[in-house]
């Protein structure tokens, strides 16, 4: 199994927009969880626009879309990283991990040193994937939600 990064594209957009409609996928999701509701298409579309200076990346495997991932911040010290694996049937089988430390290398490469990422008290699943990749947990950044950190 071969899993890559591309970068998004407007075309990807409605893709993104109907992995976030899945409450499996959004229960990971800050806002989407908090409210428990899917994203209207307007507020996915506002997000992207506002969002465009982010570094953003389709997760493939194989050839095949089966996510996002985000890299944002890159004006500052620490730049956040953020990832959902939308086609659900693909969980468990250690493509976040891959697409994660793909994202790792590529700050290393591009002369970050450190990283972080916010990470929801009840998503566990996500929790263990970035401590896996040696993020530790820190403090509580929102209700609900921790701030994980790793020195690269």
């Amino acid at each position: 199994m071969h899993v890559s990064l591309h970068p998004a594209t407007k075309k990807d957009m409605l893709q993104i927009w109907k992995w976030r409609q899945d409450p499996k996928v959004f229960s990971g999701l800050y806002t989407q969880s908090i409210e428990n509701r899917s994203l209207s298409w307007e507020e996915h579309s506002k997000w992207w626009t506002k969002h465009s200076h982010w570094k953003r990346f389709i997760i493939r495997v194989d050839g095949v879309s089966v996510g996002w991932l985000y890299i944002s911040l890159l004006e500052y010290w620490s730049p956040e990283i953020g990832l959902g694996i939308g086609e659900t049937s693909m969980w468990g089988k250690g493509i976040a991990k891959q697409a994660l430390l793909l994202a790792l290398q590529y700050l290393r490469d591009n002369g970050y040193r450190y990283t972080h990422t916010t990470i929801l008290d009840a998503n566990i699943r996500s929790q263990k994937l970035f401590e896996s990749c040696g993020y530790h947990k820190g403090e509580r950044s929102r209700p609900g939600e921790s701030w994980w950190f790793k020195d690269l």
